[in-house]
């Protein structure tokens, strides 16, 4: 029976062991020699080549990717000069694969372990493994009122991301302007359908984008005119429109605190001034425009007159104690009931026709606004005295006798 062994591994270690575990330092061929002997003393040899053969490194490449794009997975691994014979890709819930290189996409955003098994065709094997991420993308949401012409639309942000930050924001405000923060504020030219675009960037390069459509309605303005009056006179107007819009509702402001509706106007003022009216259109989309033009309410003379009841054939005086607030007024119109006129702020005259004379003074301002007032005295008839008497002799008794009447 075999009572010695020893062996010589070739790399000048060695051991008398019967049947050793070894670990070489390094690759390659050895001649590896074991000798053994009997308990009778026989000896013998033999010499046999032992390979160490090189582990491959196993090693890939890959991007973390957004929401939606690919995975591009890449075996890197190193044979060192030997032959591959399988290849094992363990992607978790992205499957498994053979290929040297090859796409996934991914959608769920979150973390995703990747494992790599490389064989050579000598059995030796080495694995490699990391974690994938995909990163979330941004969920842009905005809100935007339709408004009138004119008036600025204010954009209310309501984007989210579920994991990290916005980095940038992007907008596209559909009449070829641009802004750059997270809520703009933008006025449209002109009316019509806008599609404003929202483009986010996230702090890992993640996009995303949404539109929405924002109409600007066409207003209407109104338009009328009015002209300068008299005191009570009315002031009469109608107000029509220009623009696209359809009006719904007309309300004037008369500028003396009063107001009325609908689109024609018929008003008196209650005193002279200068007022500015206001005429406002509301269209079935709530567009409000306004428009304003001034009138001037002249103001009408105050007639008043002065005259003193008279006898027959005595003069009257007339006297005109008429005034104006503002302007001029023209020369004073007399008319009496007996069919006479006259002008003059001062007048004397004589009317032979006893009872009521009826009297007419009118004034008329350099604008045109005239009033007048009218009166009436008494043409009371005249006394004609008369007597007569007795002629008498020196100391006798005269008697008189009175004959006055009146004519």
């Amino acid at each position: 029976f075999i009572t010695a062994w020893s062996w010589d591994f070739g790399d000048g270690k060695s051991t008398t062991i019967r049947n050793p575990v070894y670990r070489y330092a390094d690759t390659g061929a050895r001649t590896v020699m074991l000798s053994a002997k009997s308990n009778n003393g026989c000896a013998d040899t033999v010499r046999k080549i032992s390979r160490v053969y090189t582990v491959p490194n196993a090693k890939f490449a890959f991007s973390n990717v957004c929401s939606g794009d690919s995975f591009r997975f890449t075996d890197l691994s190193n044979l060192y000069g030997d032959t591959l014979q399988s290849r094992s890709w363990n992607l978790g819930v992205m499957g498994t694969s053979s290929d040297s290189s090859f796409k996934r996409i991914m959608k769920p955003w979150g973390k995703y372990p990747v494992s790599l098994v490389v064989q050579s065709i000598h059995g030796c094997k080495h694995s490699s493994s990391d974690t994938g991420r995909v990163y979330p993308l941004p969920q842009p949401a905005f809100a935007a009122d339709s408004v009138c012409e004119g008036l600025t639309n204010t954009f209310r942000n309501n984007s989210k991301l579920p994991q990290g930050s916005i980095s940038a924001y992007n907008w596209k405000l559909g009449d070829g302007n641009v802004a750059v923060i997270a809520a703009p504020k933008h006025k449209y030219g002109i009316q019509g359908l806008y599609n404003p675009v929202l483009k986010l960037t996230s702090d890992k390069g993640c996009m995303d984008s949404v539109s929405q459509p924002v109409i600007v309605y066409a207003p209407a303005w109104p338009v009328f005119a009015v002209n300068n009056l008299c005191l009570r006179e009315s002031l009469v107007s109608a107000a029509n429109k220009r623009g696209a819009g359809n009006p719904t509702n007309y309300k004037w402001f008369l500028g003396n605190g009063d107001s009325a509706g609908g689109a024609s106007l018929n008003y008196t003022y209650s005193a002279a001034g200068t007022y500015s009216v206001r005429m406002r259109l509301t269209t079935d989309k709530g567009c409000v425009r306004d428009s304003t033009a001034t009138v001037i309410i002249h103001p009408l003379p105050q007639v008043l007159m002065n005259a003193v009841n008279p006898c027959k054939d005595d003069s009257l005086v007339f006297t005109d104690l008429s005034s104006i607030s503002s302007g001029l007024m023209g020369p004073s119109q007399w008319r009496f009931s007996n069919g006479e006129m006259a002008v003059g702020s001062k007048l004397l005259k004589k009317f032979s026709t006893p009872g009521t004379l009826g009297i007419w003074l009118k004034r008329r301002s350099n604008e045109g606004c005239w009033d007048s007032a009218s009166a009436s005295t008494v043409v009371y008839p005249a006394v004609k005295v008369k007597y007569s008497s007795t002629n008498v002799c020196e100391e006798e008794t005269t008697s008189f006798f009175d004959s006055t009447f009146s004519v």
